[in-house]
């Protein structure tokens, strides 16, 4: 990200980050939510942010978005965005927020992106429901079955992404398994925590969990932010992909709630391709709710799927990397302090 104006750039990302927020707060418009600067974001459990202040889009930095090269500085600062918690329902405004916050951020500055950039979509049920077994259990057999087709719509950086590795393929757990014994070992499951065991293990570290799976149960854990986490999207820099992307996991979740038993998950339904995911989708379309031209999009001039390629072998610098990354990961609680706001007061603004 790169300031328009140079005296807007900053000395360090800090003094940037405190630049962008008075720019921000200042244009946005009225009814819109604001934008906090969260580069110190304290330990889970420590709530201190004021409410109001959970609410807001927040923005930090994320060890894994780099600079690929020098020539890759001249395009500004690596930075993160962190959304509000959206409600997404029918009548819901929350695309309109998410148009106010681009056309801002364009009109501070440059935005780029390179492979290191992804876009992560946290889903989680309605304000007052916990998810339930049985839901958790047709969401991750709906992944794994589908997963040909989600291969086929992402772009190469993230295919065989160490930060986004398959649940099937790169599951230590479920590589060897037909689909029909990966859907019986989820069946198996007698609750939550076992079932994130067995589509998020460490491959390498015995017992642990390894959040930086394409689809992340982490979050399902007791005591953390209760979302099943899509970390395959890519970066984005244009507002209708960034809405594509939300919309066709949102989508995709909630069909995967209502449909994903596994005796409906057949060939003679559904087929393991886009054109399979497709109507999956539109099993659970609703017109109050869903973007039906955002979803046009997602599919269009796409039809096919594509085989999950395992990530290859990593050196030990690169797993002490991705430890320590799966450890800032849970350090942070930008998340969960806007899903705690979510819970202690009424998030519509």
């Amino acid at each position: 990200m790169k300031a328009h104006e140079p005296e807007d750039r900053g000395a360090d990302v800090d003094n940037f980050g405190h630049v962008l927020v008075e720019f921000y707060n200042h244009y946005v418009g009225r009814g819109f939510h604001r934008l906090r600067w969260a580069l110190n974001e304290p330990c889970p459990g420590h709530h201190s942010a004021h409410l109001d202040d959970k609410r807001k889009w927040s923005i930090t930095k994320n060890s894994s978005v780099h600079y690929l090269g020098e020539w890759d500085k001249d395009y500004g600062r690596p930075l993160e965005f962190v959304s509000p918690i959206f409600k997404f329902e029918p009548k819901s405004d929350w695309r309109e927020d998410v148009k106010e916050h681009w056309n801002l951020m364009k009109e501070f500055a440059e935005l780029h992106i390179n492979d290191t950039c992804s876009t992560h979509v946290h889903v989680s049920p309605k304000v007052g429901s916990q998810w339930r077994l049985k839901e958790v259990k047709y969401v991750a057999q709906s992944i794994l079955y589908f997963e040909m087709a989600w291969e086929f719509l992402l772009p190469p950086s993230r295919r065989a992404n160490q930060w986004a590795k398959s649940n099937r393929v790169d599951n230590i757990n479920l590589k060897d398994l037909s689909l029909r014994k990966c859907f019986e070992r989820i069946q198996d499951c007698k609750n939550i925590e076992n079932l994130i065991y067995l589509m998020n293990p460490s491959n390498t570290y015995h017992g642990e969990v390894d959040r930086c799976y394409g689809w992340n149960f982490e979050n399902l854990q007791e005591d953390s932010i209760g979302t099943i986490e899509s970390r395959r999207p890519p970066g984005v820099i244009y507002l209708q992909n960034c809405l594509v992307w939300v919309e066709l996991v949102a989508s995709f979740i909630r069909a995967a709630m209502r449909y994903g038993h596994a005796d409906n998950l057949s060939e003679d339904k559904y087929t393991r391709d886009t054109d399979g995911l497709k109507q999956f989708i539109k099993e659970a379309y609703d017109k109050d709710m869903n973007d039906k031209d955002a979803l046009k999009v997602a599919f269009q001039d796409c039809s096919g799927y594509e085989p999950p390629t395992p990530v290859p072998e990593m050196t030990e610098e690169m797993r002490e990397k991705l430890r320590k990354k799966n450890n800032e990961e849970r350090m942070k609680n930008i998340i969960m302090d806007k899903m705690l706001a979510r819970e202690e007061g009424d998030w519509a603004d």
